[in-house]
């Protein structure tokens, strides 16, 4: 008997807010307005710690910029042909600047060369191009860079790239859950 009193007192206890967790789900019915509340927190939350992560990537993504821009002045010091070397290094640049503009963007964008020609630009196309471009590194790597060190610093947009590609991919797909979680509320009043 014992233990089903302690039963009934956690229960309890965390029904009227016992415990001292703001993050939980109460365990009480929610009215419409609470659960819409509930749910514009959980947004919110979402909206902050995917903007945090943004800017973080970003700086990341900057830092990497240097230190490829830093390289390519400093090439000889790399060692073997410093023509090809040059070339990696500013298709890497650019492969990360693309990886950049896809994590923070989501573009879709209209240019006209002249009266006839037009072009768009669009985050797929941007990724075709990235893809592309990371295509040719790793060609040229494979076949060009003998030292270790030089292959992974190489491959660094690589990483960069597919570390944009799942973050933007998991940020859209809680987004729609969220999304989804308006769809799921019940109807409930307090008596």
């Amino acid at each position: 008997m014992s233990r089903l009193r302690k039963f009934n007192r956690g229960v309890l206890d965390r029904i009227n807010g016992g415990d001292d967790s703001d993050n939980e789900i109460p365990m009480h019915p929610m009215d419409v307005e609470e659960q819409e509340e509930y749910i514009s927190n959980l947004e919110l939350r979402n909206v902050c710690s995917n903007s945090k992560i943004v800017q973080l990537l970003s700086i990341a993504y900057m830092v990497c910029c240097g230190v490829f821009l830093s390289l390519v002045v400093k090439v000889k010091r790399l060692g073997g042909d410093a023509s090809t070397h040059k070339r990696l290094l500013l298709f890497s640049i650019n492969s990360v600047i693309c990886s950049l503009i896809t994590l923070r963007y989501e573009i879709m964008k209209d240019f006209s060369i002249s009266r006839s020609l037009g072009v768009r630009i669009t985050t797929q196309r941007i990724n075709a191009l990235n893809c592309m471009l990371l295509l040719l590194i790793t060609w040229e790597v494979s076949e060009k860079v003998d030292k270790f060190g030089l292959r992974v610093l190489f491959h660094v947009p690589l990483v960069l790239f597919s570390l944009s590609v799942i973050s933007k991919k998991w940020m859209s797909e809680l987004e729609d859950e969220i999304n989804s979680l308006r769809g799921l509320k019940y109807k409930f009043k307090n008596v």
